[in-house]
């Protein structure tokens, strides 16, 4: 028995330490929100959507090189009095409600909700199956919402065809992430 377990145990450590190495936390200033830090692939790119005045910024990640993907995300605060839901109950009841629009397009003949448990709160995603994708679009998206501190993250993970690890990168970036809150401009 000792001998499988510690066969287990290093390889859990060898594949956490290489998966370590391969993305790096990167912080993404929030204007007058504090920061959003994310550990994502080093091999990801970021490019960053900022609307005018204190609105979100969307971030978009694609790779460098190799097949192409998209998660992008979208940190949300309180803006003119609306604030994002965050309790578990109604994040779950949104992404639902966003899994039902999507069932039109969908392979799936029930799309399922399933629970993201990040640092800090609970949250939910659903993947569907595009049943007639045209040229240049993606096969699967997997969406959801996250409460990540003060924030709601909404995100979009956009894939073909072997490329379940950029999905699940993309999901274990949410579970890690951290809201630093303060003032930046």
């Amino acid at each position: 028995m000792k001998p499988k377990f510690w066969n287990v145990a290093i390889a859990l450590v060898v594949f956490c330490s290489v998966h370590a190495a391969d993305s790096e936390t990167r912080r993404f200033p929030l204007p007058g929100h504090g920061e959003l830090e994310l550990a994502v692939p080093t091999t990801w790119k970021v490019e960053v959507t900022s609307p005018p005045g204190q609105l979100p910024p969307t971030l978009h990640f694609t790779t460098v090189d190799g097949r192409p993907f998209e998660f992008i995300v979208t940190p949300l605060w309180a803006i003119q009095g609306h604030v994002p839901p965050s309790d578990p109950q109604t994040v779950r009841a949104e992404v639902q409600q966003t899994a039902q629009q999507a069932q039109s397009q969908a392979v799936e003949s029930r799309i399922e909700v399933k629970e993201l448990n990040g640092a800090s709160a609970k949250g939910y995603y659903f993947a569907a199956t595009d049943r007639a994708p045209k040229p240049g679009e993606y096969k699967y998206m997997t969406q959801g919402i996250l409460p990540v501190g003060e924030l709601v993250v909404t995100f979009t993970v956009l894939t073909n065809d072997g490329q379940m690890s950029v999905i699940e990168a993309a999901l274990e970036a949410l579970r890690r992430a951290v809201h630093r809150s303060g003032s930046t401009a």
